[in-house]
């Protein structure tokens, strides 16, 4: 068939005017979101147009481009309370949940009320570790056969290559003292969220009376210093009480442990050997088990034997909390955890002439879709309930609730501040 010049300008025409009230009736979507088929002289002389998307419903074009502005994503910090326990930054109760006796050995779940109470939380975890497994052997049987098992150097491989990343040599405390044993803290994920508040916690220890004699410093031939008046207190040294890391993003990846207290600060110089060091984004508290033994007689046991080791943590952390006959100061835990916040925000418009509708069926009656009253003709009003942003697909991605429904009149302008959490 021979087609004309005259044939290719009509059908050209055709096409545009074809194309023209396509974007009228998308509400002129993006040209991307566009695809044309059957244009073609030979295969219609009535080109076809259709949306990438499968031909989506039509939407009101109206309720897409009503954002009059937006913010700068915002990053900020938000605290709350380490401990469980109504989210509080105190706790002065500890109580050792209940593991199996293997796993006492060298691992204990603390909370703030017996594990049978219903308003009991977990709060952290207390964990031995050696080098060589030292001070944590217990037997198995494996296919009838006796077998050691050295958990406290799982514990040891465990941390060092968490905080590390490798498994090789000693744990690297402050002036590179000692590191062959330790005592771990380890907060709950859900109290101290994306990091510990550093600059905000601030531990308490008190001494114990134990035996050095290793063989019989076990069980309970320990137990809390009845006739000491010592308490231990302990915070980070990061010196950020006024959240002046938090907002800067100089956090370090570590910070020792020192003597000090939130209302005096730090005790001693910096160049002073310290008690642990604290990882505030894993939560955890790493105690060096040396300073331990001579600060709280801890003595440790570092016997190829069971020697309760974790025990004696948790009775210098109850005891510092309670009352002796030669004490009556008591010490208590404080916390927070920190979270980060990143937020946008929307500044949505709705102008007198916008929104005076609503697609309710309650709103209409009849076949023809008339308004119910009549006075709605004159004087309509509606109420928002709902805010959603589009993107330029007009695919909804989120939905803001108001507090309560807003009235909505035809003289009236509405302006939201629509805030979207984006973390």
């Amino acid at each position: 068939m021979k087609i004309t010049s005259l044939q290719i300008n009509k059908y050209i025409l055709e096409w545009m005017a074809a194309y023209v009230r396509f974007l009228q009736d998308e509400g002129f979507p993006r040209f991307d979101d566009i695809q044309v088929f059957n244009d073609t002289l030979l295969s219609s002389t009535s080109p076809q147009i259709r949306l990438v998307n499968n031909g989506a419903p039509k939407q009101d074009n109206s309720l897409v481009f009503k954002v009059t502005d937006k913010s700068v994503p915002i990053k900020e910090w938000r605290t709350s309370g380490l401990f469980s326990c109504n989210n509080s930054e105190r706790i002065n109760t500890f109580i050792s949940g209940t593991v199996s006796s293997d796993h006492q050995k060298y691992f204990m779940s603390i909370y703030n009320k017996p594990t049978t109470h219903p308003n009991s939380y977990h709060e952290f975890d207390l964990a031995y570790a050696h080098i060589s497994g030292s001070g944590s052997s217990y037997e198995v049987t494996v296919l009838t056969e006796p077998s050691e098992l050295l958990p406290a150097k799982t514990m040891f491989r465990k941390y060092i290559l968490d905080c590390f990343d490798t498994i090789e040599g000693k744990f690297p405390f402050k002036n590179n003292k000692n590191g062959d044993y330790f005592y771990a803290i380890h907060f709950n994920r859900n109290s101290f969220k994306d990091r510990l508040d550093i600059g905000n916690f601030q531990l308490t220890l008190a001494p114990i009376s134990s035996s050095t004699n290793q063989l019989i410093n076990t069980g309970s031939n320990f137990y809390p210093n009845p006739s000491s008046s010592v308490i231990y207190t302990l915070i980070d040294d990061s010196i950020d009480g006024k959240e002046y890391v938090t907002y800067t993003e100089e956090l370090k990846d570590y910070y020792y442990l020192v003597s000090g207290s939130l209302n005096d600060g730090i005790y001693g110089e910096s160049e002073n050997d310290a008690w642990g060091i604290v990882f505030p984004r894993k939560g955890l508290i790493i105690l060096d088990g040396v300073v331990l033994d001579q600060s709280c007689s801890f003595n440790t046991v570092t016997a190829s034997i069971d020697g309760d080791n974790i025990k004696k943590l948790f009775y210098s952390i109850s005891g510092s909390t309670t009352p002796n006959v030669v004490r009556t100061e008591t010490g208590s835990w404080w916390g927070r955890g920190s979270n980060e916040y990143m937020t946008e925000t929307y500044f949505c418009r709705v102008l007198p002439s916008e929104m005076n509708f609503s697609n309710n069926p309650t709103y209409v009656s009849g076949s023809n879709k008339e308004l119910k009253y009549l006075t709605m003709r004159d004087d309509s009003q509606t109420y928002i309930t709902s805010i959603g942003l589009y993107n330029r697909k007009k695919e909804l991605l989120a939905v803001g609730k108001l507090e309560k429904p807003l009235l909505k009149k035809h003289n009236t302008e509405c302006n939201f501040h629509v805030r979207i959490r984006l973390n």
